[in-house]
């Protein structure tokens, strides 16, 4: 069963990479408060925050006709100009063929000059660059200091990224649970509902900290409140073996039921498990108890959604 809960966590957070190498950023938190009209005019005269302004609410058709080319001319200006948030979106532009040509060498370039103003995204954007390869040559000891001062500054995905880089030891990183462990735990206490889920792993095979089921149970309870299907899957492994918990078929074909609504493939293995379509079947569920188990996971999909996450 640990072999097969390995590749649960690995599912998970190679998902959770390759989200956090395609966020959006920009940083709108940046905008000063302006009308269009007066950021016309201040941005006529070279004010870097008006044209800021402007290339948002193009890009959005906020207030203006939606003109993704306009949106580009205006955050080139700002950018031009020395704006932190401007540099970093540009570079976004610059990477995703937003009102400009697609060329990640000219996107890290603002992303440098981004970073070296300390903006969170563009440090993290640069660490994405150099763990990738994306526009410079990989260098994951840089990949690695970008992150961290990413990090430092409560920068969610960073915190993620190392976080995964020394669980699996990737790219030359020596595995290093203890510190995976602790960078996992800033980025779940941050929302970070996937890190909840690798929490729930960690502790649940001892892994960087002291082995506590019931530690487990309670991260793996979290992230899936919060629809981790990852967390589902564990949860509905526990309730199959009886594991922390007391063994309970119906409860394990409820989470395996919302694992796979929640996308996660391998819950389907386990349902056809429980319902006696596999000849290794052991745990085999009645009509009954499977549609018990459904009504579960109905009504816990309708109280989830009823609650904000936490």
């Amino acid at each position: 069963m640990k072999n097969l809960a390995i590749k649960f966590l690995r599912v998970a957070m190679i998902g959770s990479v390759l989200a956090i190498f395609s966020i959006p950023v920009c940083a709108a938190a940046g905008e000063q408060s302006y009308s269009i009209v007066t950021a016309l005019v201040a941005a006529g005269q070279g004010d870097a925050k008006a044209q800021y302004f402007l290339a948002i609410h193009y890009a959005k058709g906020d207030g203006v006709p939606r003109d993704i080319t306009k949106a580009a001319e205006y955050m080139q200006q700002a950018a031009a100009g020395g704006y932190a948030f401007a540099q970093n979106d540009l570079g976004g532009y610059y990477l995703s063929g937003k009102g400009v040509k697609v060329d990640p060498q000219i996107a890290d370039q603002w992303f440098q000059k981004a970073a070296a103003q300390g903006d969170p995204l563009a440090e993290f954007s640069l660490g994405v660059s150099y763990a990738t390869g994306r526009g410079v040559a990989p260098n994951i000891s840089e990949a690695i200091k970008w992150y961290q001062k990413s990090a430092a500054q409560n920068q969610l995905e960073a915190q993620t990224a190392l976080g995964d880089l020394y669980y699996f030891g990737d790219q030359g990183v020596p595995r290093d649970y203890a510190t995976a462990f602790k960078y996992y735990q800033i980025a779940a206490t941050n929302g970070c509902t996937a890190c909840q889920n690798s929490l729930g792993f960690m502790y649940e095979n001892g892994f960087g900290t002291t082995q506590d089921i019931h530690r487990a149970i309670q991260c793996y309870q979290v992230a899936a409140e919060n629809m981790n299907g990852q967390a589902m899957l564990n949860l509905g492994c526990l309730y199959m073996d009886g594991r922390g918990v007391a063994k309970d078929p119906v409860a394990a074909y409820k989470w395996f039921t919302l694992a796979l609504r929640n996308r996660v493939g391998m819950a389907r293995h386990y349902l056809e498990l429980m319902a006696g379509m596999l000849p290794m079947n052991k745990e085999r569920l009645s009509a009954d108890e499977r549609a018990e188990a459904i009504r579960q996971a109905d009504e816990f999909k309708a109280n989830t959604e009823k609650s904000p996450a936490k």
